[in-house]
């Protein structure tokens, strides 16, 4: 057993994570949303206690961004055999297509918010991107660009108030945050 964010964590079931699994909602330390990985549709709700199987993805997805909380998450870009510029709204239950696509397939991109109001930034198609969208529960926007462009970052905060930590850029390993206020 390992811990995160307080919470005991099955490795077998948590593997996923070592392959960019997105791993989103963890509320007062008592529920989490793993969803995706290598060629996975899965997606599994942690109460605190234990892992139990949710609605499957539309689509496996890798690499990808997400937001939001065990009841209520996006899965944002990532890949299959290419870059993806689609993201799936989950309910809690069940995942449905997204209203509309990015304007820049993304591979890992850093992502924060919910998903009536969401940013995704950074990320990597051939090389490491720089350009931030945002969401607004119906449309994807252009926002500011990163001063660094990067990939396989952290994001966190909300759609408002966005921090991207390390990552890569072309040069390698970053060590540097970036914040983002609307």
């Amino acid at each position: 057993m390992h811990h995160v964010a307080g919470l005991r964590v099955d490795v077998d079931r948590a593997a996923r994570a070592l392959e960019h699994l997105a791993l989103h909602g963890v509320e007062q330390g008592l529920a989490a949303l793993a969803f995706g990985g290598s060629n996975s549709q899965k997606t599994e709700h942690y109460d605190g206690s234990a892992w139990t199987l949710g609605g499957n993805l539309l689509a496996a997805r890798q690499n990808h961004g997400g937001c939001g909380n065990p009841f209520a998450a996006l899965a944002i870009g990532g890949q299959r055999s290419s870059a993806l510029a689609t993201h799936e709204q989950y309910n809690g239950t069940t995942w449905l297509s997204g209203a509309a696509s990015l304007a820049s397939a993304r591979i890992t991109p850093g992502t924060a918010g919910n998903p009536s109001s969401a940013i995704a930034f950074g990320g990597l198609n051939g090389t490491p991107l720089g350009s931030t969208e945002t969401w607004n529960g119906n449309t994807w926007a252009a926002g500011p660009n990163l001063a660094t462009a990067r990939y396989a970052h952290a994001g966190s905060g909300s759609s408002s108030s966005a921090l991207s930590s390390g990552g890569y850029g072309s040069s390698g390993a970053l060590g540097s945050s970036e914040k983002y206020r609307a």
